[in-house]
Parts: C-alpha cells; structure tokens; sequence
C-alpha cells in the first residue's frame, strides 16, 4: 500500500529542524512537489512505483527512491541516530551512494 505524504508530517519535521516562516513552508512545498512529480526529495532520484518510506517523519510517510530508504534503513543500523536532516534534503546522490556502500562494509 503506498502511503500519501502528509503535508502536517514534513511542516512538524522541519519545524523540529529549526525552519520557521517562509522558509519551512517553501521547503514543505518543495518536497510535496517533488513526490508528486515523482522525484525522491531527498536525493532527487525517480521513485518507484511502489517508494520506499524515509525516517524522516515520526510515521514514515515520505516517499524516497529505494536506495534512500535502504541507506536510511543501513545507517539506522549500523549507528542509531536521527537520519540527515530533512531541511539538507535535496542531498548529493553520489555521497548516498558512497555512504550507503560504506555503512554496507560495515555490516
């Protein structure tokens, strides 16, 4: 089942970042568009039909592309910590891709 992202989740995500005004609002947008248009906010890959959920909201209802939610899902495990914060999303492919074949090592 593919879950819509809530517009509430992203807004309270980046609220807790320390965006405010303007700025959260744009950002919100941003990332609603993205996921509309089938673009992962996070790295700006395509989606799959059927996206991976990024820990970025409390109930995990932001699409990412599957090596976003598999990253995520490695660096949860290897080192429990809060995953990039969603106000630095767009992030840089190439250093997912780099992070996540590291964290990989790792296991």
């Amino acid at each position: 089942m593919v879950v819509s992202p809530h517009r509430e989740c992203v807004d309270q995500a980046l609220l807790r970042a320390g965006l405010t005004g303007v700025d959260r609002a744009r950002a919100v947008n941003r990332i609603l568009e993205r996921i509309a248009n089938g673009i992962c906010p996070r790295c700006d890959a395509a989606l799959s039909a059927v996206p991976a959920r990024s820990r970025a909201t409390s109930d995990r209802c932001v699409h990412v592309c599957g090596e976003c939610g598999s990253h995520e899902g490695a660096r949860a495990f290897a080192k429990p910590a809060e995953p990039e914060p969603i106000e630095d999303w767009p992030l840089d492919a190439s250093e997912v891709r780099a992070q996540f074949q590291a964290a990989r090592r790792r296991l």
